[in-house]
């Protein structure tokens, strides 16, 4: 696209951002591959649409009951939560980095209830770069995992998870009709 047209310097800022968003799921992506089982049921860059709300989830996998939301985040410098407020280096962010993880959450729990299927949903933020540091000084449904973690992490929900192609025809049943295609 850069090298087609002429972007306005936003827009390279723009491109820059997502480049190296996709370049931190590329990696998490890479990662899974070696600490998962072969046969874990996984969607990647998945987009749902429940009623008027649209999601975007960057992986999503299943072990047993559990289905578990990945939502990446490449970035660097010194990252802390406070108070329910995120701050960069000791800045305080305009946006919760936990906000879009959280609709997510919520509304794949709703698919799933309304589809009558009995899954658990976990979520994670999982910061994937390793220049970037991280202090959450509270108690938090959602895990956040630093780019050293992941492996311990992946492998620690690996651990007697049992693959079954049953469980994942249910999930898979349960979401298609959600799914926006890329």
């Amino acid at each position: 696209l850069e090298n087609r047209f002429s972007l306005s310097s936003e827009e390279q800022q723009q491109l820059a951002i997502l480049k190296k968003g996709y370049q931190g799921e590329l990696y998490l992506d890479q990662l899974f591959e070696v600490f998962s089982t072969k046969e874990t049921f996984h969607l990647d860059d998945l987009t749902l649409k429940h009623q008027q709300s649209i999601i975007q989830i960057d992986k999503l996998f299943q072990v047993g009951k559990t289905i578990y939301l990945l939502d990446a985040k490449n970035y660097q410098g010194f990252y802390a939560l406070k108070e329910g407020k995120w701050y960069k280096n000791e800045d305080k962010l305009e946006k919760n980095i936990l906000q879009q993880l959280q609709r997510a959450q919520t509304i794949l729990e709703k698919i799933i209830k309304e589809q009558g299927v009995d899954f658990t949903v976990e979520a994670a933020l999982v910061f994937t770069n390793k220049d970037c540091q991280l202090s959450v000084n509270q108690v938090l449904e959602e895990e956040i995992v630093c780019e050293s973690e992941i492996p311990s992490w992946l492998r620690s929900k690996f651990v007697g998870g049992v693959w079954d192609k049953k469980n994942a025809t249910l999930l898979l049943n349960a979401i298609h009709s959600y799914i926006i295609p890329s």
